[in-house]
């Protein structure tokens, strides 16, 4: 196994502990030293990657996201309605993942990291176009809300019903502005 390899194994080994381990507590009860026994990992191995618990769930929420964005760039033509769904579809798939997060309080990662990404994917949707700094930060900040308040309730609502409440809502505003 090469260094890359190694690092991307050790990486995913402290993931897989720190999900096993949220789901039995919250993640500030957990210490580096029982996240390191869980992944079979040392501290060094730990420190040389994170500076934080918390770290290892960005890292892995930037990685989801580089893999949604991928998926986008690999569609033949996005519309609105695409995109939803397959933003939607993407949080259903990281289910697990995206609860234990939100019930361990970290919404502000998901936020930040959501808001990153979303000018990414504006820019597939409408190249043309650059939204402004806080239009984007309007644009995440429904997407977070919509998505945390799903992930709180349980995702109780299917993934295409989520995709064409977004859709729907975005065609009346569009249909009604002045």
């Amino acid at each position: 196994m090469n260094n890359n390899e190694q690092k991307q194994f050790f990486r995913e080994c402290l993931y897989t502990a720190l999900m096993e381990l949220m789901t039995k507590k919250p993640i500030e009860k957990i210490g580096i030293g029982e996240l390191c026994s869980r992944a079979g990992v040392s501290r060094m191995t730990y420190y040389r990657n994170y500076r934080s618990k918390e770290d290892i769930l960005a890292s892995h929420l930037s990685a989801c996201y580089d893999a949604f964005v991928e998926r986008l760039r690999g569609e033949d033509e996005l519309t609105l309605d695409k995109i939803c769904l397959l933003y939607f579809t993407f949080m259903k798939e990281e289910e697990q993942f995206f609860t234990a997060m939100l019930h361990s309080r970290l919404a502000k990662i998901f936020i930040d990291e959501l808001g990153k990404y979303m000018g990414e994917v504006m820019e597939l949707f409408l190249p043309e176009i650059k939204p402004p700094y806080y239009i984007m930060s309007y644009i995440s900040g429904g997407f977070a809300k919509m998505s945390i308040d799903w992930i709180y309730n349980g995702m109780d609502v299917p993934v295409e019903e989520m995709a064409t409440l977004l859709t729907a809502f975005t065609s009346y505003m569009n249909s009604h502005a002045k």
